[in-house]
C-alpha cells in the first residue's frame, strides 16, 4: 500500500472528501432488498453554506431567497468512469493518486467514490454535474445485473432533468456493448434479483357510510335572470 493510499485510508474511505469543489447531491444506497437514490443532506448543507454562509440550517430551514441570487451554468457528464476520471486528471482537478483510486476496482480496503450524482464547481459561474456510475453498468453481458442497469437509467433521468446539455464519455467498446433496447427487453426487470412476496386480502368487517342531509342555502335571483332560466328550460337547453 502506498503512503498516499494509507493517508486516504486513515482519514476517510470516501474519495468525495478529497476532490476540491465536489459535492454529492444524490447518493445510491444499496441494501439486500432494494436500491435507493437519496439526497445527500451532508453535502447539500456544505454546498449551500459554501455558496451562501448560514443559508442551510436544516433540511426544513433553507434560505432559498439568498441562494436564488446565485446563478451558474450546469453541464451534465456521464459515461465510462475511467474516461470521466481521465478528463478530471487532464483538467488538473485530481492528481495521479486520486485518478488511480477512481479507476480501481471497488474494494473494502481501498477508498472509493460511491455511485451517484455529483456537482463539481469548475468556475464561479460553471459547474459540472457528474453521473458517477456503478462498475459494469454499460456492459451488455450476462453477468450484468438488471438492478445495476435500472440504477443507471434512474440516475441518468435525474441528470437529464437537472441539465440541458450533457457530455458523454464512452469508448467504441462501450458503444458496441451498449443495450439500446433495455426498456423493451422481454425480461421483466421487476422479477430479477428481487424478493417476491405473496399477500392475501381478507375482509375484516363491513363498513357503512352514514350521511345526513342538511339544509342548503338560498340565492335570490333577479327577475331578468329567472326569466332567462325559464326560457332555457322551455327550449330544452340545460342551464349552466
Amino acid at each position: 500500500m502506498s503512503s498516499q493510499q494509507a493517508k486516504f485510508d486513515e482519514t476517510s474511505s470516501d474519495l468525495a472528501n478529497y476532490i476540491n469543489g465536489l459535492y454529492r447531491l444524490l447518493d445510491l444506497c444499496n441494501d439486500d432488498f432494494v436500491d435507493k437514490i437519496i439526497i445527500s443532506k451532508e453535502y447539500l448543507r456544505k454546498l449551500c453554506n459554501d455558496m451562501v454562509p448560514s443559508s442551510f440550517k436544516s433540511i426544513s430551514e433553507i434560505n432559498y431567497t439568498r441562494l436564488n441570487s446565485i446563478s451558474f451554468r450546469l453541464i451534465g457528464c456521464y459515461g465510462n468512469r475511467n474516461l470521466i476520471a481521465k478528463f478530471l486528471l487532464n483538467k488538473n482537478i485530481i492528481d495521479q493518486p486520486l485518478y488511480d483510486l477512481l479507476i480501481a476496482s471497488v474494494s473494502i480496503d481501498k477508498p472509493s467514490l460511491r455511485p451517484g450524482i455529483y456537482l463539481l464547481i469548475m468556475k464561479p459561474n460553471l459547474c459540472l454535474l457528474i453521473h458517477w456510475p456503478e462498475i459494469g453498468c454499460y456492459e451488455n453481458t450476462s453477468n450484468t445485473s438488471p438492478r445495476i442497469k435500472r440504477n443507471m437509467v434512474n440516475l441518468h433521468r435525474y441528470l437529464t432533468k437537472l441539465t440541458d446539455h450533457q457530455i458523454c464519455f464512452m469508448s467504441d467498446k462501450d458503444l458496441k456493448s451498449f443495450d439500446f433496447n433495455f426498456e423493451n427487453s422481454k425480461t421483466n426487470p421487476d422479477e430479477d434479483d428481487e424478493t417476491q412476496y405473496e399477500f392475501e386480502v381478507i375482509r375484516s368487517q363491513l363498513e357503512q357510510d352514514d350521511f345526513k342531509i342538511n339544509d342548503g342555502f338560498k340565492v335570490d335571483l333577479s327577475s331578468k335572470i329567472k326569466f332567462e332560466i325559464n326560457n332555457q328550460m322551455e327550449d330544452g337547453v340545460p342551464s349552466c
